[in-house]
């Protein structure tokens, strides 16, 4: 009996403890949730403040894209780069700082390039917002070579095998939201061809075009008025000076094309021969009998330079390279011929934009223009008469207008839509009269004279210099005019949203890496 009490007192301790275990695990967990529920109302107070403060620095980022839109001379009101300080927008305080992205300073006359950083502040809660911004100013211009368009021909356009026409993505002012143009002059069916859908591409042409205009299914836009593709513009004869480059050859000259580039890559194959000849042309106006660049041959140019070529324009496997800042205009008188050449800056990637109005290749001679190889032009072709063809890998990052347009093969035409700055495509704009006809000092315009063009500009556009934006005037009638357009995107609190991507996946790779190297040495 005695046995049986000692087994019965040992499990009523047991039960005992448990009970204890439960009470106290039970009071810590109503403990944990009544100091939780204590400090809910404070969270979400602060979660609150922050999602306002975010919203106030998007509102001011906003804001600060408004003011570069306007014609408020942001590049010298300012204190250090600051132009709003503690601005009050309902419960917040935000303020905004512009810094020059080229130089790191706050910005002077000649900035357009821009990072915005707003500072926004609610109720203690500070959110910092960054972005970048490409201010492209309103010049009250308009052009009449139609710019406007990335492909212009006289009569045909021949968009052939998988060769395409495109926006330049690279460009500050690629925009998904407009279309890209092409027109013609011509009246005849079928003036437009291509093998492939257009896609994105806007088709223009005359008002008593046929309806077979083009063979894609796209709606033909037609002109207010018949417009005509005028000539280029002549040099100045006055200022012209005779050049002779160097034309020293190699003895023994290649015959280097694209394909056999490709078979000396695969092959490992040296070339017999290296051909090196760099030359420079200096600022002016220079006239020569040929320009005939080969394989190694590099010509930079440095300053504004004019070449007006009568003879001969080849450029087989040679460069043609731009110093920051310089521009290049070439008058062809001759054929251009160009395999496997490079005319722009120094960085020979489509991912790198420069601005094409930089190089401009003028022609007004019935002359034939063969881009071919992996040629690569950033720049403007202009030749009404000339019959103008790309094949191959070939690409123009920039636009052209000519009498007839053929792009064969792969060839690529990359349009910059910075350079439209409205024109024939547009029916409302100061090229056409109330009546929708043509203004009649442009009806009389043989060339692309550049005074007569800056007349019709002081003439037509519009002159809003007088403008007092911060006058006191009553804003909510008269909305503050925004003549400039400005290109931006985010950055995440100080840090691109793709470099934070790159360096958490860098640094994902990195911790993989050393765990196997740890894996290896056990």
């Amino acid at each position: 009996m005695k046995i049986k009490h000692a087994q019965h007192y040992q499990r009523r301790g047991v039960a005992l403890m448990l009970v204890m275990i439960t009470v106290l695990v039970t009071g810590g967990m109503a403990v944990a949730y009544f100091g939780s529920r204590s400090n809910s109302i404070a969270i979400s107070e602060n979660v609150q403040r922050a999602a306002k403060a975010r919203m106030s620095a998007e509102t001011g980022v906003e804001l600060a894209i408004a003011i570069l839109e306007t014609d408020f001379d942001w590049r010298t009101q300012h204190v250090d780069g600051v132009i709003l300080n503690d601005f009050v927008f309902g419960e917040s305080k935000f303020s905004i700082t512009i810094t020059d992205s080229d130089t790191n300073l706050p910005p002077t006359t000649d900035a357009s390039n821009v990072e915005l950083t707003i500072r926004s502040t609610v109720d203690g809660v500070t959110q910092e917002m960054l972005a970048r911004a490409t201010v492209i100013e309103n010049e009250n211009e308009f052009d009449v070579d139609f710019s406007e368009f990335a492909v212009f021909a006289n009569t045909d356009i021949r968009i052939q095998d998988v060769s395409t026409v495109q926006r330049w993505a690279a460009s500050p002012g690629a925009s998904r939201d407009s279309n890209v143009r092409m027109g013609t002059l011509s009246t005849q069916p079928l003036s437009i061809r291509s093998t492939r859908p257009l896609r994105s591409v806007e088709i223009h042409g005359p008002k008593n075009a046929s309806s077979m205009l083009s063979t894609t299914r796209s709606k033909v836009n037609t002109f207010s008025d018949t417009p005509k593709l005028l000539l280029a513009p002549t040099p100045c004869a006055d200022s012209m000076k005779a050049l002779k480059l160097d034309s020293s050859k190699p003895k023994k000259q290649l015959k280097n094309t694209w394909k056999s580039r490709w078979t000396q890559a695969f092959t490992k194959r040296i070339p017999e021969y290296q051909h090196s000849n760099k030359q420079t042309i200096t600022e002016g106006n220079y006239t020569l009998n040929e320009l005939h660049l080969i394989e190694g041959d590099e010509l930079y140019i440095s300053g504004d330079v004019v070449l007006t070529i009568s003879e001969t324009f080849m450029i087989d496997n040679a460069d043609i390279i731009l110093d920051d800042d310089a521009t290049l205009t070439i008058h062809a008188e001759s054929d251009v011929e160009i395999d496997s050449g490079y005319i722009g800056d120094a960085n020979k990637s489509i991912r790198s934009w420069m601005d094409p109005s930089r190089v401009k290749l003028y022609s007004n001679e019935q002359n034939d223009w063969d881009i071919r190889g992996d040629s690569m032009i950033k720049g403007e072709v202009y030749a009404p008469n000339a019959f103008y063809e790309m094949s191959e890998q070939s690409t123009l990052c920039g636009r052209v207008a000519a009498g007839e347009v053929s792009l064969n093969g792969a060839s690529r035409l990359y349009y910059d839509q910075l350079l439209d700055h409205g024109g024939y495509a547009n029916p409302d704009g100061l090229l056409y009269d109330e009546r929708g006809e043509m203004v009649s000092e442009l009806k009389r315009m043989n060339n692309l004279d550049s005074h007569t063009i800056s007349a019709l500009q002081d003439q037509y556009a519009e002159n809003d210099d007088d403008a007092d934006y911060f006058s006191g005037r009553n804003w909510l009638n008269t909305p503050t005019k925004r003549p400039n357009e400005v290109v931006y995107q985010f950055i995440a609190y100080g840090f691109d949203a793709r470099e934070w991507e790159t360096e958490a996946c860098r640094q994902s790779q990195t911790r993989v890496s050393t765990a196997g190297n740890r894996f290896k040495r056990k």
